[in-house]
């Protein structure tokens, strides 16, 4: 559906594919397209997540290289790959439509703005291998009794668990590691 709204419109309507990897923007300092317009140095390294929705491969004498397009949540972001072994790396990766973590190297001179990849990973690899931790507060049973069967105990991204009392206190639950599976990641913000 998604796909289609794109391609349809050039843009995503309903919502867009890297909008339930919004609460992890901070801590994986991501930077979004209106970002780069800010950027005073002339060279500076930054990370950025969108969805591939162009990649055009060039020959050289001297080797393959790549332009890339991908959309994050506030445009459209150019960039290049030059680093053939990286573009063979990632040349799995690299198909339209896929979400990606880009790491980058933002240069500003006279001839304008250039955006070269440094890295490229699967969003929710990057994700996975931050190490970083969600937390779910609880504000019924409810909740409580459709999150146990979301959860596990062997993979996906740790959860730190707590409920509100109805007086208002917060209880840290102290347990095992519990694990949600980022495809559950629209569920966890509906609970929020």
């Amino acid at each position: 559906k998604l796909s289609a709204e794109f391609e349809s419109f050039g843009y995503y309507i309903s919502t867009h594919p890297i909008e339930k990897y919004k609460c992890f923007f901070e801590k994986l300092n991501i930077s979004e397209a209106i970002d780069i317009d800010k950027i005073e140095s002339s060279l500076s390294k930054i990370k950025l997540i969108g969805v591939l929705i162009s990649k055009k491969i060039r020959s050289t004498p001297r080797g393959k290289y790549a332009f890339l397009q991908i959309s994050d949540l506030k445009g459209i972001i150019d960039l290049a790959i030059f680093d053939e072994a990286l573009l063979y790396n990632s040349n799995e990766l690299l198909v339209e439509g896929n979400s990606l973590y880009f790491s980058v190297e933002v240069r500003k001179d006279n001839a304008g703005v250039r955006i070269i990849a440094e890295s490229v990973e699967d969003i929710d690899q990057a994700i996975l291998r931050s190490g970083i931790n969600v937390k779910v507060v609880i504000n019924s049973i409810e909740q409580l009794e459709c999150l146990k069967e979301k959860v596990n105990y062997t993979s996906g991204i740790k959860i730190q668990l707590s409920a509100k009392l109805e007086t208002g206190d917060i209880v840290y639950f102290k347990q095992k590691k519990i694990f949600i599976n980022l495809n559950e990641l629209p569920y966890l913000q509906k609970i929020g």
